[in-house]
């Protein structure tokens, strides 16, 4: 009867356990999600309601960087929140550091095609845009692999962990030439 009680007793212990380790990966990869949506959203939307065009005569400089740092920002840091929130800040770090030299490293080409004073009439500023078109599209890609992996790298991150814990094992001791079997659990 003892040892229907310790396994029914472990096996309470290691149930509400396994639940948790789902609700982490759920919430890492909310997080990571509504992170990223939400300010790039919410800069897509100020920039379409200010009617902002690139090159616009009428477009201030100051009115426009708020949306595209908004929407930058909702990029590179928004994956990043999961995976600080489960506990591998180090991961989420490195994706926000790839996406800043995607982003960063499409400027410097632009600038050196275009340069300060590019606008809508110059023919270089097409090309220019299309540089910097692609460097954040490459950091939308990279936004997106890290928010469909968020979950997976979660889990196998708790998997790693020690936690409650039963195991059964057959044994055998030499110097007394018996066998017997060994009975385990980690709380």
């Amino acid at each position: 009867m003892r040892p229907a009680l310790a396994l029914l007793a472990i096996a309470l212990v290691t149930a509400p356990a396994a639940a948790q380790t789902n609700a982490s990966e759920q919430k890492a990869q909310r997080l990571s999600l509504w992170g990223t949506v939400i300010p790039v959203a919410v800069g897509a939307t100020w920039w379409a309601a200010h009617g902002l065009q690139t090159g616009s005569a009428s477009t201030s400089p100051d009115l426009a960087a708020g949306p595209g740092l908004l929407i930058a920002g909702g990029l590179i840091v928004g994956p990043t929140l999961g995976y600080s929130s489960a506990g591998l800040s180090g991961r989420g770090w490195r994706g926000a550091g790839i996406r800043t030299g995607l982003t960063l490293l499409s400027f410097g080409p632009a600038m050196a095609i275009c340069g300060w004073n590019c606008g809508k009439g110059d023919k270089e500023a097409d090309l220019a845009w299309l540089i910097i078109a692609t460097g954040s599209g490459l950091s939308l890609a990279s936004a997106i692999y890290d928010i469909s992996h968020v979950e997976q790298n979660v889990r196998r991150h708790n998997a790693t962990r020690p936690g409650p814990g039963f195991s059964i094992a057959p044994m055998y001791a030499p110097g007394q030439r018996s066998v017997g079997i060994r009975v385990g659990a980690t709380f």
